[in-house]
Order: structure tokens, then C-alpha cells, then sequence
């Protein structure tokens, strides 16, 4: 599998957990950041927000920047060139096309020079083949270094997803999260439903049977708010 269907998968992932940090740093791996926006007009830009985006507004501020500004120096870490400071900020599926280019031009190096050559033009011919071959080599090695890295943080965000769903700390965390992200949803779309569930909350956490009726009526009650708020009767 390449690295750029591994980085798709890993992303389906993500978005399953509602895990708006990895999906940000994922949707990087996954494009030109170097030229995200020179062919781009206003008009053909994204105007909706990405999953991820909404997903990091239901982490509070301060933790939100502080996870999302080591997922980014990781990112730029992972591209930066050996030697350098330089970064390749190309998306994954670019870069591994480019790879392949390199080993094809690689292979075109090793082409036998044409029969009949005088000595002279041989020992020159051989000397720019090996002179290309190098320069070629060395680039795709860089090219392939910055592959294993991206493919050794991919390995550890599926371990640590694997961790967590074993261990059942995934469940209340990913519950936590998304019940965050409905309940600022819901705030804006229609405050009795908040309300209503929040109602609903209080009484499964009291945890007697009659206590679970009151809650599934207030459920009950949730979708018939929100569904008067949506969909207002007409005349």
C-alpha cells in the first residue's frame, strides 16, 4: 500500500473518533501545502469549513493550540530535508510520484553507452552517468526518508488508537468529545433542545428507573424541539 492510501485510511479513522488534532495534521500530509493557494482564486477556494476545523472548536482554546502547535512542528519536522532547515511541504502522493520518477531516471543512468564510442567520449559519457546517477540517488533518498517518517507517525497514531480501544479509553473520551461538539451545536441551533438534553444527562446520572423514564421523555422531547426548529410547520 503507499503511503498517501495509508494516510486516506488513517484519516477515515480519525473522523470515525472524532479526533479533530489527527485529522488536521493528517489533512497536511495529504496536500501541496507549498502551493495550496498559487493556482487558487477566491471563488474555487474551499468556503466550507473541514471536519477537522469544527472538530478542534470543541477542544477548549489554550489545550486546542497547544496540541495543534506540536502536531505542527512534528509536521514540519518530518519534511525537513537532512542537512538542511529546507522542508518539503509537497502532499504525500506528490512526493511519492516524484520518487518514482527519480528511480526511473535512475534506471535510464545505467544504459549502455553506444558501441564504436572513442575512449575519450566513453570515460566522459561514464563520468556524467555516474555524476547524474548520484545527484539522482541522493535526492531520492531524501525523498524516501521523509516517506519513513510519515509512515513511522501513522504507525504510532494506529497503535495508540489500537491502546485505547482495547484498554476502553477511546469509548469515553470520543463520547466526551462529540457530546462537547453537539451541545455548542446545539446552543446556536436551538437552546430548549440543549436544555432538554441536558435534562436528559441529569437523570440517567441519578440512575433510577424512574429517573432513565424522565430521561428517555426528555429525549423524546429533544427531537421533537429540534425537529420543530428545522422543519416550522407550514400553513
Amino acid at each position: 500500500m503507499t503511503v498517501a492510501a495509508l494516510t486516506r485510511r488513517c484519516q477515515r479513522v480519525a473522523s470515525l473518533r472524532g479526533d479533530g488534532v489527527a485529522l488536521s495534521w493528517m489533512a497536511l500530509e495529504s496536500t501541496d501545502v507549498a502551493n495550496q493557494f498559487t493556482n487558487q482564486s477566491e471563488a474555487s477556494r474551499p468556503s466550507r469549513e473541514s471536519l477537522a476545523a469544527r472538530l478542534l472548536t470543541t477542544i477548549p482554546g489554550d489545550e486546542a493550540n497547544a496540541k495543534w502547535t506540536a502536531e505542527y512542528d512534528g509536521y514540519i519536522s518530518r519534511r525537513r530535508v537532512d542537512g538542511t532547515r529546507e522542508a518539503n511541504l509537497r502532499s504525500v502522493q506528490q512526493i511519492e510520484e516524484l520518487t518514482r520518477t527519480l528511480r526511473e531516471q535512475e534506471a535510464a543512468t545505467l544504459v549502455s553507452p553506444p558501441p564504436g564510442m572513442h575512449s575519450y567520449d566513453l570515460g566522459k559519457h561514464v563520468s556524467d552517468q555516474d555524476r547524474a546517477r548520484t545527484q539522482l540517488v541522493a535526492s531520492r533518498i531524501a525523498l524516501e526518508t521523509v516517506l519513513a517518517r510519515i509512515k513511522a507517525r501513522l504507525w504510532e497514531f494506529l497503535t495508540e488508537t489500537e491502546y485505547e480501544l482495547s484498554f476502553g479509553e477511546a469509548t469515553a473520551e470520543t463520547f466526551h468529545r462529540l457530546r462537547t461538539y453537539v451541545d455548542k451545536q446545539l446552543m446556536t441551533i436551538s437552546p430548549p433542545a440543549l436544555e432538554q438534553f441536558q435534562t436528559a444527562y441529569r437523570r440517567l446520572k441519578d440512575g433510577g428507573d424512574e429517573d432513565r423514564a424522565h430521561a428517555l421523555t426528555s429525549c423524546r422531547r429533544v427531537l421533537k424541539t429540534l425537529a420543530d426548529q428545522l422543519y416550522p410547520a407550514r400553513s
